[in-house]
């Protein structure tokens, strides 16, 4: 494994060092303009194995997502964690920057760490701070980050929607989850989407830690409908409905979805869900495709990886 290893870091380092010479740094206005009042974010998680095995698939990933970010059919890019399989590699570190790059000054990302980004239950946050901390956002509007990267948000309007994007790390800690809510309690009127490497299990069941931040952070916030995860080698969701007002009737749905691919064929197969919703039906579309193999047999089936779901947008005035 070691020599097919070396083989791979040495040809996909030399191909990132290619893309960085003409990549383009990030600022001004990232917003992509929004399809027929629609909005397209794009979702990958656990590229882990991409970053250690697949640095192609990985490199093919963001090379289709800037493409269709360019032609107007993504708004943002969200990435729930486990970026590496191995948090002191820094050949992976290298790997998954280089692909990450391909996305800046072109549409927006979002990422949470993993457990494999943080030293699983260590907390250790020193090298994924040096590769997505603050630093890699300043220059974009709209971006409040941790030094660290252990917390970010990030605000931003399309569609008709004024969003807000709140990350929490693994094992990120009480401060991370109190800005968290602070960024929550700020941005009233937003829809919130929170996203986190460990929230649901397979079964659609939440985690330990899941329940504590759906009881910490979503109940207690409104604006909050939807959660996107990975972690767990699955793919599952669930919807809960939620008295905000306290008037006993049911006025607030939550959608939570949990994706991650590493265990399918090929570290994932170069998985990537598009998550499109539109304000008019006040639906949520849900389709997955693979720019590195068949679209067809991507992810776990047509009922898991295809479907739509009723959104329910923070249309409080």
């Amino acid at each position: 494994m070691a020599g097919r290893r070396t083989h791979k870091y040495t040809a996909a380092l030399l191909f990132i060092l290619s893309l960085l010479l003409v990549s383009c740094g990030a600022g001004g206005d990232l917003r992509v303009a929004s399809r027929d009042g629609t909005v397209t974010f794009a979702w990958i998680s656990d590229t882990q194995y991409y970053s250690a095995y697949f640095p192609d698939t990985f490199m093919a990933m963001t090379n289709y997502i800037a493409d269709e970010a360019e032609a107007g059919r993504v708004d943002c890019v969200l990435h729930t964690g486990d970026v590496v399989d191995y948090i002191y590699g820094s050949e992976q570190w290298d790997i998954a920057d280089g692909c990450m790059s391909r996305l800046d000054g072109v549409v927006p990302y979002v990422v949470a760490a993993g457990n494999h980004d943080t030293g699983m239950t260590l907390g250790d946050y020193s090298e994924y701070g040096a590769r997505f901390g603050a630093h890699r956002f300043n220059n974009t509007p709209g971006f409040t980050v941790a030094d660290d990267g252990r917390f970010a948000s990030y605000k931003m309007s399309a569609g008709g929607v004024d969003w807000l994007i709140v990350a929490l790390g693994y094992n990120c800690g009480e401060d991370a989850v109190n800005e968290a809510a602070l960024a929550l309690e700020a941005e009233p009127d937003r829809t919130a989407v929170l996203i986190t490497h460990d929230f649901l299990d397979y079964d659609g069941s939440r985690s330990v830690n899941g329940q504590y931040l759906w009881d910490t952070l979503v109940v207690p916030y409104d604006n909050v409908r939807l959660v996107l995860c990975g972690h767990v080698h699955s793919a599952a969701r669930r919807v809960d409905t939620l008295d905000s007002d306290g008037d006993g009737a049911p006025d607030r749905s939550v959608v939570q979805l949990l994706a991650n691919y590493q265990n399918t064929a090929d570290g994932g197969g170069g998985c990537i869900r598009f998550l499109s919703f539109d304000p008019g039906s006040g639906e949520l579309t849900v389709d997955t495709y693979s720019p590195a193999g068949d679209a067809s047999k991507c992810g776990f089936g047509s009922e898991s990886d295809f479907f739509t779901v009723p959104f329910d947008f923070n249309t409080r005035q």
